[in-house]
């Protein structure tokens, strides 16, 4: 059971864990914020685009850097910057497009485009927010990954989740998503297996890189047109 929290926590913890397998993949290709004055604000590919509840922002990555133990290495955000989802007009990381919609109270958020068919658009975001231990009363941050479907007009017609409380898959959510985008997927398994790193610092607290395979919702998939 303590192996399987492990594993659930590295899985959430993207604030500092690279969110992209292998960043090399967008290196040809731009990764920048567009703002709605035409301004291109230029972003460190391959991470994670997240909206941050306490400053009611979104947050990206502007610079990496890598930490070296035991002949591996792994990747630490080194700078940070924010923006409010009013000013952007766009986000382009590589072949990862994101873009602005409107929820039911017509509050703008923004979420990565995974795929359109004729009536609708399957968005997927990342909030991250702010919360107290029961026990210790430290400020802690923690994420929730969404899926949403929009219409074309870029506003929420519903969302869902993927992991439920316990981060057992939501099978409800799922198959929804499955009964509206399936014929364009055309798979039948829905998650992309990836690789995280960590640094294990249990004792004698020697660091070392260890490497876990986790499970994504349609991480590998997108802008996908479907007929």
């Amino acid at each position: 059971m303590k192996n399987i929290t492990l594993i659930l926590f590295i899985f959430y913890a993207v604030h500092f864990l690279s969110a992209q397998p292998d960043s090399s993949d967008h290196q040809s290709l731009e990764s920048y914020v567009l703002t709605r004055e035409g301004e291109k604000i230029s972003i460190s590919p391959g991470e994670d685009i997240t909206y941050n509840t306490l400053s009611k922002k979104i947050e990206y990555c502007t610079k990496v850097k890598y930490q070296h133990i035991a002949g591996d290495s792994i990747k630490h955000i080194q700078k940070a910057s924010s923006i409010k989802v009013k000013n952007i007009d766009k986000i382009v990381d590589g072949n990862l497009l994101y873009k602005p919609f409107t929820d039911d109270k017509g509050k703008l958020k923004l979420c990565r485009i995974v795929a359109k068919n004729k009536e609708h658009i399957l968005g997927h975001y990342i909030v991250m927010f702010d919360s107290r231990g029961s026990l210790s009363g430290n400020l802690r941050t923690n994420t929730r990954e969404y899926f949403v479907i929009l219409d074309h007009n870029y506003k929420r017609i519903k969302e869902r989740e993927i992991y439920n409380k316990d981060y057992t898959e939501n099978t409800k959510s799922i198959d929804e998503i499955k009964e509206l985008f399936n014929s364009c997927l055309q798979r039948e398994d829905l998650f992309d297996p990836i690789e995280r790193k960590f640094v294990d610092r249990k004792p004698p607290y020697k660091k070392k890189v260890v490497k876990i395979k986790i499970r994504r919702f349609l991480y590998t998939v997108n802008q996908l047109a479907c007929d």
